[in-house]
């Protein structure tokens, strides 16, 4: 039996993927976990300098190649995030899951719970706005043609 022989390629963040950004990054973290290990333990006052020189650049490759990732793969988009307009524009279905997605946010997080709290008055008032839309259009479903324009009529 022969043992197969892997090669390791050169990083390259212009080509990578969204996979190979997350290897690369998992491979650095656990490069980082075992040099942090040894550091917790050595005693040599010379070799854990050295370690901590070495622990240093793991995190600035760290904290670049996560950069990178982010820069060549932009993050969704979170409902803290979104304005005014963009609530406005949304339909029931999407607001609705706005509110839940923030509703659990503020019990996981309860330090950014004002914030969130803010955000989500602004999806539960779309909400409130869309449901009495599908109200009005409801109502108006069961009206016959001359009652739709007796109430137009009565409108102006």
């Amino acid at each position: 039996m022969t043992t197969a022989k892997t090669t390791t390629k050169k990083f390259n963040a212009r080509t990578a993927t969204r996979a190979d950004f997350d290897k690369e990054l998992k491979r650095i973290a656990s490069h980082k976990c075992l040099t942090g290990k040894a550091l917790k333990v050595e005693e040599d006052e010379a070799k854990r300098a050295e370690l901590q020189a070495k622990y240093d650049a793991i995190l600035v490759e760290y904290d670049k190649v996560k950069k990178a990732k982010a820069k060549k793969f932009p993050g969704r988009k979170t409902y803290m995030d979104f304005t005014k307009e963009e609530i406005a524009a949304l339909n029931l279905e999407q607001t609705m899951a706005g509110i839940a997605s923030l509703a659990c946010k503020r019990c996981r997080y309860p330090q950014l719970a004002n914030e969130v709290r803010k955000v989500e008055n602004l999806f539960q008032a779309h909400k409130a706005e869309l449901q009495g839309k599908a109200a009005a259009r409801e109502a108006l479903k069961g009206m016959s043609k001359e009652e739709l324009e007796a109430l137009l009529a009565e409108a102006k």
